[in-house]
């Protein structure tokens, strides 16, 4: 457990926090990296300083002590918002420090899933959501939800979401602007709220991409709101 914890990870039996029992771990201990890389991905995604947090946890995850899995959630966020080093030890301290709220809220009933875990994020002028969940035997992540977006992706390192009008050729547009970069596009997901609405374009990408890149992709594809997540 010393290099957990010195990298910051999760040491179940750390003095400083209270212990987490082995059934507990077992519950919710495969979330607790999916509960990170969603508060650094919310971080990400919001226009300007988060002054609340919102934490869901539907289905299966609803009946478990989730508390580690908002620590994670905080450890994520704040390791994007500053440059202090946050851990699983001092996150709830720093959350609060800077005046952020936040609240957890449990739904036992899930549709769609076994659990889903999802992260708002408030500032002053709006609201910013993200959400993932776990599938089969090997519980690998998806992120669903993407603000008001439905959506089925894997996450990766490098990735690419794009809010645009539901008409044709943005894709081209937005494929061809990569390409021409030498961007390779490993896989690309597309939702929208209803058919010629809104639509949302989640890539993954093998390499970082540029402001100057995201700034042509705009003029070219006429894409409405564009974000870039780095995990």
């Amino acid at each position: 457990y010393v290099a957990a914890g010195l990298r910051g990870d999760m040491v179940p039996t750390a003095v400083n926090i209270a212990p987490v029992p082995p059934e507990v771990m077992e519950a919710v201990g495969p979330f607790i990296p999916v509960a990170e890389a969603l508060g650094s991905a919310v971080a990400q995604v919001a226009r300007g300083p988060v002054t609340e947090i919102e934490i869901h946890f539907i289905g299966h995850l609803a009946e478990q002590d989730t508390r580690i899995l908002k620590t994670a959630a905080l450890k994520g966020l704040l390791t994007v918002v500053t440059q202090d080093a946050i851990n699983f030890v001092n996150a709830n301290h720093y959350a609060e420090q800077r005046g952020i709220a936040i609240s957890e809220h449990k739904r036992a009933d899930s549709l769609d899933y076994v659990s889903l875990m999802v992260v708002v994020a408030k500032t002053e002028e709006r609201e910013f959501k993200v959400g993932a969940t776990l599938i089969g035997k090997k519980n690998e992540p998806r992120l669903v939800t993407f603000n008001q977006f439905d959506i089925d992706m894997a996450p990766s390192e490098h990735m690419l979401f794009l809010q645009y009008s539901d008409v044709p050729g943005v894709v081209g547009k937005v494929g061809t602007a990569l390409g021409e970069n030498n961007i390779n596009i490993a896989s690309m997901q597309v939702g929208r709220t209803e058919e010629g609405g809104t639509a949302l374009m989640g890539i993954n990408v093998d390499t970082p991409i540029s402001d100057a890149l995201m700034d042509r992709i705009n003029a070219k594809a006429e894409v409405a709101e564009a974000w870039r997540i780095e995990l």
